[in-house]
């Protein structure tokens, strides 16, 4: 089976950090960034990314809403999957993109901006350019982790269009997916 992104030289890994030692976020991301660094330094790395994996990775899910509208009956009912991903997410697993343009460089400030999948877009926008739309997430009534960061009425303009990726789900349904490089706020 084609997955549409590299799998023969990527090594994904989970960190989990126990509660009681003292890791709250600021020194979680502290760890994560050593971590990131010392990975990059091996010999044959070459890149490391953060962004939950086309596999699965434990899927989120968020509903979805176009042009900041409310909730239509066209559209009401459309959920999508999502994740966080670094700049260099797309480049790293090797994910091409069909239309528009990758995240900028994480040393310049994350937009509220997204890459959606080709499957996303063509559900979204079907027959039109999705280049400069904006939808909505919203994943206040999905399942999601305990303090796991979800989008709460989160806005994102899209700015690239990313080749399908087959991931978990045996029926296909994960291609349609929405990447973005901004946590919300």
């Amino acid at each position: 089976m084609k997955t549409g992104y590299e799998t023969k030289r990527v090594l994904s890994l989970d960190l989990y950090f126990p509660e009681g030692f003292g890791y709250n976020r600021e020194k979680q991301v502290a760890e994560i960034r050593e971590l990131h660094d010392r990975i990059r330094a091996l010999p044959g790395v070459k890149n490391v990314t953060v962004g939950r994996p086309p596999d699965g990775g434990g899927m989120r899910t968020a509903t979805v809403t176009l042009d900041g509208k409310k909730p239509l009956a066209d559209n009401s009912q459309r959920t999508l999957y999502y994740t966080y991903v670094q700049p260099n997410y797309f480049q790293t697993l090797d994910i091409p993109l069909s239309l528009g343009r990758v995240f900028s460089q994480p040393h310049v400030q994350p937009d509220t901006v997204a890459i959606l999948s080709e499957s996303a877009a063509k559900e979204l926008w079907p027959g039109k350019n999705p280049i400069g739309q904006k939808l909505v997430l919203d994943g206040s009534n999905q399942f999601h982790a305990k303090d796991e960061l979800i989008p709460l009425g989160a806005s994102y303009q899209v700015i690239g269009i990313a080749q399908d990726t087959r991931g978990g789900q045996i029926d296909g349904s994960d291609r349609a997916n929405v990447r973005s490089n901004r946590l919300p706020d």
